[in-house]
């Protein structure tokens, strides 16, 4: 049939296919809104915190609906972005140290005060390095701090350096754990990265070490720094003293 062959009159279709919309907001921006809230909810929560509340549930008895909200609005942002592919990993870094600012800055700005009572020995052992220069090793009272005074000496010389006596050590130990969590995060994250390329993976279980780490070796002691140091021998394990070919063998 003549009327159905194309003429030279027959125009092509210019409709540009329909594209799907998303209406999913972009990552980046999503994660960066709720770190942003999470902090504004986190701070307005502090003042309303009184230590004279407490009771047998510790700290969580006397957190209010602000903190929680926190904690949700981070969480669910943080969620969204393991879902969805990210422009900059450093949105889902800051989300890890908006976690630890949460959970491990609270108690010292909430309480006031440094906490564990063993810390304050640890800081009695400073103390006599700073009066005397040196240790007893043949003192029979916390012996073993005098036969093992690394830690002890390090902090004994940044506190005489920075003019801190026992009162500004302990001050300034009061976040010691929150600087803790912050040297695990970056050595675990070089652990977990020789394991796998998919940084939603990474950063999943990042989150996941994060909010379990409550075992106590992150406060202000010789512990933190082992464990510190038991990191970073399997980083380097793993990383540059392992062979070019992964195949385990010592360089």
């Amino acid at each position: 049939d003549a009327s159905l062959k194309p003429t030279s009159k027959t125009k092509r279709s210019t409709r540009v296919p329909h594209r799907r919309t998303s209406f999913l907001p972009d990552a980046d921006k999503a994660l960066g809104a709720s770190i942003l809230i999470s902090l504004v909810l986190w701070i307005v929560s502090l003042p309303m915190t009184d230590p004279a509340g407490l009771d047998d549930f510790g700290i969580v008895s006397i957190l209010p609906v602000t903190y929680w909200a926190a904690l949700v609005v981070l969480s669910a942002g943080f969620a969204f972005t393991i879902t969805q592919p990210v422009k900059s990993p450093w949105w889902r870094i800051g989300a890890l140290v908006t976690l630890i600012l949460l959970l491990h800055a609270t108690p010292p700005i909430v309480y006031g005060t440094l906490r564990y009572s063993w810390a304050w020995k640890h800081i009695g052992i400073i103390d006599y390095i700073q009066r005397y220069g040196d240790v007893d090793r043949s003192i029979t009272f916390l012996g073993a701090y005098h036969n093992w005074p690394g830690f002890f000496w390090l902090f004994a010389k940044l506190s005489s350096a920075f003019n801190l006596g026992p009162l500004g050590i302990a001050d300034a130990a009061r976040f010691f754990s929150v600087f803790s969590n912050f040297v695990f995060l970056f050595l675990v994250r070089s652990i977990y990265t020789r394991f796998t390329t998919d940084d939603r993976l990474v950063y999943a279980a990042l989150w996941i070490f994060i909010c379990a780490n409550w075992v106590g070796q992150d406060y202000f002691s010789p512990q933190a720094m082992t464990y510190s140091l038991y990191l970073l021998v399997i980083t380097l394990c793993l990383g540059p003293l392992m062979s070019a070919d992964g195949s385990g063998k010592w360089l």
